[in-house]
């Protein structure tokens, strides 16, 4: 089974967005390749995805939009899937804004989920606040499937 992709929160009303689109399409496209399901997660009230991000989703029939009204996002996501009668991953990739809050309330929500391995990408992810947000991720590692994945690191 392939690593299914999750982008979280990359909207253009989030300035950090800008750092992780050229990643994010990256991961896209070796979706793409590998026939994964890919699930795009907005804040509700912060516009659409990336326009870029978007436009690489466009056409590809495995792509899932969703939208949440907090932080964390994991159960919309669980949700999709059982409605798309898809079993859950697993592994699953995890790209997006903003690293120490909607990022790790949703990987931590996926993770309590029964969700197999997550890697959350490190270059593909981003944070705003003083510290960078990979330390909260760091500290799920407990459940021993969250994993960081360093920059650029191979798409299973």
């Amino acid at each position: 089974m392939a690593t299914d992709l999750l982008i979280i929160d990359v909207q253009d009303e989030f300035e950090t967005s800008q750092f992780v689109i050229d990643e994010t399409i990256r991961e896209i496209e070796l979706a793409k390749k590998r026939n994964a399901i890919i699930t795009s997660i907005t804040y509700s009230g912060q516009g659409p995805a990336n326009s870029r991000v978007l436009s690489a989703l466009r056409t590809y029939p495995k792509t899932y939009h969703v939208t949440k009204d907090r932080d964390g996002g994991g159960e919309r996501v669980v949700n999709t899937y059982a409605k798309h009668k898809n079993e859950l991953p697993k592994r699953l990739r995890v790209v997006g804004v903003n690293r120490s809050y909607c990022v790790f309330d949703t990987v931590r929500q996926l993770s309590d989920a029964a969700f197999g391995v997550i890697e959350v990408s490190q270059k593909g992810t981003w944070c705003t606040s003083p510290y960078n947000g990979m330390e909260r991720l760091k500290k799920l590692r407990y459940n021993n499937n969250v994993k960081i994945i360093e920059n650029n690191a191979k798409f299973i």
